[in-house]
């Protein structure tokens, strides 16, 4: 969950790495494995990346494409805002504790 957008990225996979990263079951995974702040931190970083050679793409072919940075801001919100920890068996009054507080965080 930490490397892979960037080696798809590096690899210059980065229509794939856009897919990724807008991924939701992708997207919980991470931040279930990474916690929310640490991977959504990541996530954001993974998205920079995309975008400047998105930008850099088009810049050199002109091109206009259908890869929106917002899409993926919007999917990484998105999850931040359905986030529920796995593993632990909470009540579903803590579950929408938590997930207003994710509210407040995106």
């Amino acid at each position: 969950f930490l490397f892979y957008p960037q080696h798809l990225i590096k690899g210059d996979l980065w229509p794939d790495a856009f897919k990724l990263l807008t991924n939701h079951k992708f997207i919980a995974c991470r931040l279930s494995s990474l916690g929310i702040e640490n991977g959504v931190q990541i996530h954001m970083h993974d998205i920079e990346s995309v975008h400047k050679i998105v930008l850099r793409d088009k810049k050199k072919s002109g091109k206009i494409d259908c890869y929106n940075v917002m899409d993926l801001i919007n999917s990484i919100v998105f999850n931040i805002v359905l986030f529920e920890p796995t593993g632990n068996r909470i009540s579903n009054t803590q579950i929408l504790l938590i997930q207003i507080e994710n509210i407040k965080k995106a």
